[in-house]
């Protein structure tokens, strides 16, 4: 890591520390309130009980009135609480003064950004950071929410620190629902109490997303679920020139950037074509292996698929959807989760082994077909001397002979090479062309076994009656099947 990037490294979490102040000063001020209101902090009792004046108190309280609204904080607190919060505003802008400078977008505000927050979500979301960051704050949320049980924040905790008092503060109940971004975007989960699982809204508990806790304190992980089935590329593969499709990045509609649909049954090039093409735009490749979520019995692929649009826009990567096709209906409609792709803001890859064109819905954004067949015979050569590299046994009829008995993708002949190497490994040999062929054959298409039933052989070539010279013809055929 170059020294700029430790800087920004460091400045990132100093941006999230101020941040993070600002909050403590606001639970200050509620801790505050709270004591005016005449709550006795040294009632060992408090929060396990309700005494007579209490459900007094609360039934003569107006709706949306909180014991925060029923006091006034002493002036010299009040006014120590100002000042503290104008010294971190200053800080804050002097972060961004220098983030800007280095040409650098800080985390929090590239959150806010890109999904459109407001400073009550930002706060929320901050509410919700404290908790996974410093077990101090599950004290300080017992002590605030009467509740010594209580740890973790609650959506109406955060509603009784940032929120307006009356009846508008019930507005402040959409932030916490689809399709406010908080939810949306899952930066922020809203969970039930374990002990009462159909309790009100008011009532849930605000974690942070794993993925977005640990990409602000500057390391990206997918969420742990998911982390199996998605794979972050940073440069394309080592291939040889010529292995690339060139993916026109230039098409669009109005604007909208493209969708690109790629098909065929050679997925390697598939993937180095995407690679390539990220690389272009300066982003990594972020892949979603969607067939193996499917198999693992992942229950919302939709979620899957949400958080790596998500985790693309936040890391500025190139988000790909490999396997596209595992969650197509034979008849290849389009899966309701489809429109999550086609409001993403910016270019996603769809990858399949079968051509796919969307249909059933209505659409502007484009989708552009691009095939990758199996690789022509001047193509599979120079894959065959790309993985091989040099080798003394094998010499260029070699590779011409493999390359044209063999019609293998860019995949099997990486695995044929492979193949063929174990073999020589472990016949203490060098690599030869009867070993490529013999890579290659396993390589071919391993499902042929899985069809075919295997016989006892019931006639010789004693029992062909033919003329000695097509005899031989026809072993000559045989043998050069055979390879």
């Amino acid at each position: 890591m170059s020294w700029s990037a430790v800087a920004q490294a460091s400045l990132d979490l100093y941006h999230l520390q101020l941040e993070l102040q600002r909050i403590d000063l606001r639970l200050k001020r509620a801790i505050g309130l709270w004591q005016m209101a005449g709550q006795d902090p040294g009632d060992a009792f408090r929060g396990l009980y309700v005494s007579d004046e209490q459900a007094h108190d609360l039934l003569n309280r107006p709706i949306g009135i909180n014991w925060g609204h029923t006091a006034t904080l002493p002036p010299e607190l009040t006014q120590q609480l100002n000042a503290q919060i104008q010294r971190i505003q200053k800080q804050l802008a002097v972060v961004r003064a220098d983030a800007q400078a280095q040409g650098h977008v800080l985390p929090l505000d590239r959150i806010c950004t890109i999904f459109g927050l407001s400073q009550f979500e930002l706060d929320v979301l901050l509410l919700a950071v404290a908790s996974s960051i410093d077990l101090r704050y599950e004290k300080i949320f017992g002590y605030l929410q009467d509740d010594v049980t209580k740890k973790a924040p609650t959506v109406n905790l955060a509603l009784d620190l940032f929120a307006n008092s009356g009846i508008a503060r019930l507005t402040m109940l959409a932030h916490f629902r689809p399709p406010a971004p908080l939810v949306q975007y899952r930066l922020v989960e809203i969970r039930p109490p374990q002990d009462t699982p159909h309790a009100p809204l008011l009532a849930h508990i605000l974690h942070v997303d794993t993925g977005i806790l640990t990409w602000l304190l500057g390391h990206y992980q997918p969420e742990p679920s998911l982390a199996p089935f998605i794979e972050r590329v940073d440069a394309p593969p080592d291939l040889a020139e010529g292995l690339h499709q060139r993916m026109p990045a230039h098409w669009d509609r109005g604007g909208l950037a493209p969708i690109y649909a790629l098909h065929g049954p050679d997925e390697g090039r598939q993937r180095a074509a995407a690679a390539s093409m990220a690389q272009a735009m300066g982003k990594s490749l972020l892949i979603l292996n969607l067939p193996a979520l499917v198999e693992a019995g992942h229950p919302s692929p939709d979620v899957a698929l949400r958080l790596l649009l998500r985790d693309a826009l936040l890391i500025e990567a190139l988000p790909m959807v490999s396997g596209w096709d595992a969650c197509l209906d034979e008849d290849t409609r389009a899966p309701p989760w489809l429109a999550l792709v086609l409001n993403h803001p910016e270019p996603v890859v769809l990858s399949s082994k079968t051509p796919w064109q969307p249909r059933g819905l209505e659409r502007r954004r484009p989708v552009l077909q691009i095939a990758f067949p199996i690789p022509p015979y001047a193509r599979r050569r120079v894959l065959w001397s790309h993985f091989l590299g040099p080798e003394p046994g094998i010499d260029p009829a070699d590779i011409d002979a493999v390359a044209g008995q063999f019609e293998l993708t860019s995949d099997q002949i990486r695995d044929a090479v492979s193949a063929a190497r174990d073999m020589a490994l472990q016949q203490d040999t060098g690599l030869t062309r009867s070993l490529l062929f013999a890579g290659a054959r396993a390589c071919s298409n391993t499902r042929l076994a899985r069809l075919a039933h295997k016989i006892t052989p019931r006639y010789g070539w004693d029992d062909i009656i033919l003329p000695e010279d097509q005899r031989s013809q026809l072993r000559e055929i045989i043998n050069t099947v055979r390879g």
